[in-house]
């Protein structure tokens, strides 16, 4: 009898530390997220110094930026992609996003039609696109911070809970 409850004690214990682990894994997609628009945001900035004072060129500009993020991991293989010297269509650009991190239709347009347009639109355009798109993705980055901040103590506390549940349950 004892061996019994002690593998339902391990099964249960098992069941509501993975139900937790499953919330703090579905809270970190609202991180990512996150730090994607963020790092998006302060490359968009970047990208627009860059253009208006130096003029360096977008292959070395993307090239230069080091991140293990999945926005690090979308430039490096846009980069790779433009140093092989393929054209990238919009879906390409998409499908590079997709790769890395899901985010909504509309922000994904907007990047991609971000980088589809860099160093092939006029100069004035360009700093002009790129001074809309700044704020544009500062607003889904504020947006951003104020849904991860409900959303993530409640993924976490619903992981939680819901282990907990299935524990009475079983129980």
């Amino acid at each position: 009898y004892f061996g019994a409850c002690m593998i339902k004690v391990l099964i249960l214990t098992m069941i509501l530390v993975s139900s937790g682990y499953l919330g703090l894994a579905i809270s970190n997609v609202y991180k990512s997220k996150l730090n994607f628009f963020k790092e998006l945001s302060n490359f968009t900035k970047n990208i627009k110094n860059e253009i208006s004072f130096i003029k360096t060129d977008t292959l070395t500009m993307i090239q230069k930026y080091q991140s293990n993020t999945a926005f690090g991991k979308f430039l490096k293989s846009y980069g790779d992609a433009l140093s092989q010297k393929k054209q990238l269509t919009i879906d390409d650009i998409k499908a590079l996003i997709d790769a890395q991190i899901y985010i909504e239709d509309a922000p994904k347009d907007a990047i991609a039609n971000m980088f589809s347009e860099l160093g092939n639109v006029g100069y004035i355009e360009q700093l002009e696109r790129l001074s809309y798109l700044i704020n544009y993705f500062e607003g889904i980055e504020r947006s951003g911070e104020d849904k991860a901040k409900k959303m993530m103590p409640f993924c976490k506390k619903m992981g939680f809970l819901m282990g907990l549940l299935v524990c009475i349950i079983l129980i």
